[in-house]
């Protein structure tokens, strides 16, 4: 029988001698220096690489002391390496002009992938809003993906239940938060920067972020018109109205145009009118409290000048009392002196000058003390002007007049709309437009005129600053306290509450007030110090001293 022909393979001289401690060493993964030009960043990476401030302090370190945390990238099928994290480094280190990167390579699949570069980035100190919504929302559907396999985990029903609340609990978040986080990221990418911008506030953007993006891009130009930004409960209105079928652009710029509760109780005085009165710096609010002390004042001022006449009154009805007593003596000692010429003309003498006196004693009294009050409003008016005078060296640029302006009593319509309003009044370049009973703020370049309906217009009603605002005012101020304790709070909650704390303390003209955030993973205390940096009455904030709790605790300066 012939042999038949067997290829034989032998194994190498190094495989067959080679120890399990050198074979393990081939397969631990090992830093390598891959060229810049083979890294290619991740497919849809939500978080944001910006060339700000702290991107040039990073290129510096670089310069200095090259990328000394390696990256982690996985091959590409196209060729090269996908960054999974180390974005940045691999920005800042092409901006420092470096040729090769320090990476390790790792095998992985998408999910994983997903996984490491969203936890990798949530670590940054600041992300914002739409970074974190479109990276929790990344790693949602990888873990729920993760869940559905039996070889990544037993337990794929459980897995995909809980995702959330495993995401939740990782980022120190509940549920619910990383569900409204995830919400905003069916937001059309205006309202999206308005919230990175702060400008639109979390809570309202969640509830907008149900409307279609036709329907979102009508707020926006609601939010133009009228020049507010929404609240909870008109972002929440707008919402049913998008539900039930009933959302129109009237609807939408009626509620926006809307005065806040903060707003009611408040005295309208044209801008150009205010400016001439107060520093270019001062804010709205700055001269909103400076008009209620003027007014404050003025009410002491008059308080005052009744006093004055009702003590002078009093004075002269003493006096008429005195004399009527000396007529009566008068009148006796002519009967008695059997009307003798000589003492009957001395003693008419003497009650002349009585008279005489007790009316100059009455006037002097009077002019003296009215005069010590009009002293003090002469003084305060010279300070005033005094102000005025150097605030006017700077020249201010004329507003060429326009063509047939739109004036108060014109009846307007937005372009594009039916509905007639009447103009109650011009502020700069904005109206204020009386539709129906709702009282709306259009910028009057979206006005145009048009007839009187056929009905009666609605006259508007002057709101003025009441007394009870001013003894609300004073009862705040006595019942204020400097310390509040956020501890324990989520997030928005916390910045809600700080927000209303330092607008009560700048209302009642505290100094200095102390915020309880507590240390825990420093996430509550960099929220409220980034707050805290947006507000211009917020002069200096610092730990509180290592003695009364380092820290935990907030020491803010107010101006």
């Amino acid at each position: 029988m012939p042999k038949s022909s067997v290829n034989a393979s032998l194994s190498s001289y190094d495989d067959i001698f080679s120890t399990e401690e050198s074979r393990q060493e081939e397969q631990r993964e090992q830093v390598q220096q891959i060229p810049i030009g083979e890294l290619f960043p991740f497919k849809n990476h939500p978080f944001k690489v910006l060339d700000d401030d702290s991107m040039s302090d990073t290129v510096e370190s670089v310069k200095q002391y090259g990328v000394l945390s390696p990256l982690i990238a996985r091959p590409r099928p196209k060729g090269g390496y996908e960054i999974i994290s180390g974005h940045r480094r691999q920005h800042a280190a092409e901006l420092a002009g470096l040729e090769t990167l320090p990476v390790i390579v790792r095998q992985m699949d998408d999910d994983a992938a997903i996984i490491l570069m969203v936890d990798s980035n949530l670590q940054r100190e600041h992300i914002l809003p739409s970074e974190r919504a479109f990276a929790y929302k990344m790693k949602l559907d990888a873990m729920k993906n993760q869940g559905t396999r039996s070889d990544l985990t037993s337990t794929q029903v459980v897995s995909k239940l809980r995702s959330n609340e495993k995401l939740g609990a990782e980022n120190n978040q509940s549920r619910e938060t990383v569900r409204r986080f995830i919400r905003l990221t069916n937001l059309i990418p205006e309202l999206l920067d308005m919230v990175d911008n702060k400008t639109v506030s979390f809570n309202p953007a969640v509830e907008l972020s149900y409307l279609s993006p036709e329907q979102q891009q009508e707020v926006i130009r609601a939010m133009d018109d009228t020049q507010n930004f929404p609240s909870v409960s008109q972002a929440k209105r707008i919402k049913k109205l998008a539900q039930d079928g009933t959302f129109t652009t009237e609807t939408v710029v009626a509620i926006m145009g809307e005065e806040k509760k903060s707003e009611l109780d408040t005295v309208t005085i044209k801008n150009d009118t205010l400016r001439k009165y107060f520093p270019r710096s001062y804010t709205p609010k700055q001269m909103e409290d400076t008009i209620a002390r003027y007014e404050q004042e003025i009410q002491e001022l008059e308080r005052s000048r009744k006093e004055i006449l009702k003590k002078a009154k009093e004075e002269a009805e003493r006096l008429l009392q005195e004399s009527n007593a000396k007529i009566e003596n008068t009148i006796r000692t002519i009967k008695e002196a059997q009307a003798e010429k000589e003492r009957t003309r001395t003693a008419r003498q003497e009650l002349t000058d009585f008279k005489q006196q007790v009316e100059n004693l009455e006037k002097a009294a009077l002019e003296e003390k009215i005069a010590r009050k009009m002293e003090k409003l002469r003084e305060k008016q010279e300070r005033k002007k005094d102000k005025k005078a150097k605030q006017a060296n700077a020249p201010e640029t004329p507003v060429a007049p326009k063509v047939r302006p739109i004036e108060a009593g014109d009846y307007v319509r937005i372009k594009g709309q039916t509905s007639v309003g009447q103009v109650m009044e011009i502020s700069g370049k904005n109206a204020v437009v009386m539709f129906g009973l709702m009282k709306t703020n259009v910028k009057a370049e979206r006005l145009e005129r048009t007839d009187a309906p056929k009905a009666a217009p609605l006259s508007s009603k002057a709101t003025f600053v009441s007394s009870e605002t001013q003894d609300r005012m004073y009862e705040k101020k006595l019942n204020f306290k400097q310390d509040i304790d956020v501890r324990g709070m989520r997030g928005d909650e916390a910045i809600q509450a700080v927000t209303y704390f330092i607008d009560d303390a700048i209302l009642v003209g505290v100094s200095r007030v102390r915020i309880l955030h507590g240390t825990g993973t420093g996430i509550l205390r960099t929220l409220i110090r980034q707050y805290l940096a947006t507000v211009p009455g917020v002069a200096h904030f610092q730990d509180e001293h290592v003695q009364f709790g380092g820290a935990g605790i907030t020491v803010v300066d107010l101006k």
